[in-house]
């Protein structure tokens, strides 16, 4: 058995014991602010879990009759004619949460037309079998989320095991029951009857993926008594299913900011963010549970989980294909910005991003060149050192030195990056039919560079090797997350193509394939780095229990 991260015996308990007189566990004010944030963060998902389990409770009710329906469509008709819908009214008729929202936004805006009501009057009308199915992934889901967060916390684990095992199992099981429900509806569901069609059908089905695969690599570790890489995949797996309470957040700061458009307009910055900063929540997940854990000294360091060997043909193929496709994001950003500026002059993109946004777009790049040579500057200097950088981090003999400088520059070049981009993200405004998620995802974008980039430069000043390592394989993915919707578009377009997608001239009208694809890079930014997260060397070097 591998037992690489146990610390069952009597050598890893001494070393435990240096670790902790070593002083590199939180305490004082930092961990106090560190346990109310966490605090913060478990009841919120807890008491998303209790409305979605009263939701799918709610749900059920449409199987009987339309009574359900009508109930519905009477909140509807109140907030049309200016009434607030009251708490009793909405629970046992509806989402819970839909009413706070309303509470913060407007009753109009939540419950009216043109927005996720539409669908929540579907769902009290469709075949009964789907209402069966998706009130279960409700009910189901919600008890991952119930039993989720506090799986995270250390001292629970420590301290009551039996718990922690007995909810786990739970919780695995639920998870992958809720996600055979969500891939069984998407199947018998047309992509038009599903909320903001083809864009969120194709964030489900990697989101059902996604967390099927994280379970199941967290399961094959927990059997191999891997803890570290277990407890590292719990936390992507859990920042996937973190997309359930985020939707609904991320709507009301959406319709908060912009209270002058429908819903489902609001909604396309609302999607614009949400993959990729749960995915984040997730990896922040993984960096508590490391932080709150004691570090092996150098004696003491846990075996490799994956062979030698094979960790060196990774990190030669890995760093050879970010290599290459750091030269052509330089080549990306050269042409695209520099040479013939603007989506207007984007020709492979032609077919797949309407003409009013295209030339929106590039009306506003082409009229701030100072800020277009800025962030052509800072990422042909991040592509051009980024061979070098990971080479330096990740192939051959350590190389501490050369890795800081490099990683240095990296990070003064990522963060004037991300702050062009914020910049582009004002210039673009808000959202609207015609300019799609707006400088939403340019915002994004740019606020995951300078996170990413306060992170290296910390880590650089500190000394801390592992973390400078993986901190600088985020910031180079994050700065080729923009460069690379150049190719994504025609390559989503194509393979939409390929499966025969009904009606997709459509989806192109209303910009899904655009939005899917300003989104994308980002999101396989998050996905790669955290995959190295989990068997990195910054993983490795704590006792995970």
């Amino acid at each position: 058995m591998a037992g690489s991260n146990d610390i069952g015996h009597p050598a890893a308990k001494a070393a435990a014991i240096a670790a902790a007189r070593a002083g590199d566990v939180p305490g004082g004010r930092l961990r106090t602010w560190a346990i109310v944030v966490f605090v913060a963060f478990a009841i919120v998902t807890v008491l998303y879990a209790l409305t979605a389990i009263a939701t799918g409770q709610a749900n059920f009710g449409a199987v009987s009759g339309d009574a359900l329906l009508h109930a519905r469509e009477q909140l509807r008709a109140m907030s049309i004619a200016g009434a607030d819908p009251g708490w009793g009214q909405v629970l046992g008729t509806d989402d819970p949460f839909i009413w706070i929202a309303a509470r913060l936004t407007s009753a109009r805006l939540m419950f009216g037309e043109n927005g996720f009501y539409d669908t929540v009057l579907y769902y009290a009308q469709m075949p009964k079998v789907n209402i069966v199915i998706l009130s279960l992934h409700n009910i189901l889901g919600g008890t991952c989320m119930l039993l989720g967060a506090l799986q995270f916390w250390p001292a629970l684990r420590r301290n009551y095991p039996r718990w922690h095992r007995t909810a786990g199992v739970v919780y695995m099981v639920s998870s992958q029951l809720a996600m055979i429900g969500a891939m069984t509806y998407m199947v018998r569901t047309p992509v038009a009857m599903m909320y903001d069609t083809l864009t969120f059908a194709t964030g489900l089905w990697f989101l059902a993926l996604g967390v099927t695969a994280s379970l199941w690599m967290s399961i094959h570790h927990l059997i191999r008594r891997e803890i570290a890489q277990h407890q590292a995949y719990m936390a992507i797996n859990y920042g996937f299913l973190l997309t359930a309470p985020f939707t609904r957040i991320d709507w009301i700061w959406a319709a908060m900011v912009y209270p002058d458009v429908n819903q489902n307009t609001s909604n396309f910055s609302a999607v614009a963010v949400l993959i990729a900063q749960c995915m984040l929540f997730g990896y922040l997940l993984l960096c508590m549970n490391r932080w709150f854990q004691k570090s092996r000294p150098a004696t003491g360091r846990a075996a490799p989980v994956v062979p030698a060997a094979l960790t060196e043909t990774v990190a030669k193929v890995g760093v050879a294909v970010l290599s290459v496709l750091s030269i052509a994001a330089l080549a990306a950003v050269v042409d695209h910005y520099l040479v013939t500026p603007g989506l207007d002059r984007f020709q492979a993109g032609k077919d797949w991003i309407p003409a009013g946004l295209a030339a929106f777009q590039g009306s506003v790049l082409r009229a701030a060149p100072g800020s277009r040579w800025l962030y052509a500057a800072s990422a042909i200097g991040v592509c051009a050192l980024a061979p070098f950088l990971l080479r330096a981090a990740f192939i051959g003999k350590p190389q501490p030195a050369r890795m800081m400088r490099l990683a240095t520059a990296t990070g003064v070049l990522t963060a004037a990056n991300g702050a062009v981009l914020l910049y582009w993200g004002q210039l673009l405004g808000g959202p609207t039919a015609i300019t799609s998620s707006g400088g939403t995802p340019f915002q994004m974008n740019g606020a995951f560079e300078l996170f990413f980039a306060v992170l290296l430069l910390w880590g650089v000043m500190r000394e801390r090797h592992a973390l400078v390592k993986e901190w600088s394989l985020f910031a180079v993915l994050c700065v080729l997350a923009l460069p690379s919707f150049y190719a994504l578009v025609p390559l989503i377009g194509w393979i939409y193509l390929q499966i025969g997608m009904p009606d997709l001239q459509h989806y192109v009208d209303i910009t899904s394939i655009y939005r899917i694809a300003i989104s994308i890079g980002l999101i396989l930014a998050m996905l790669a780095g955290s995959l190295y997260a989990v068997y990195g060397s910054a993983t490795q070097e704590k006792f995970a229990r």
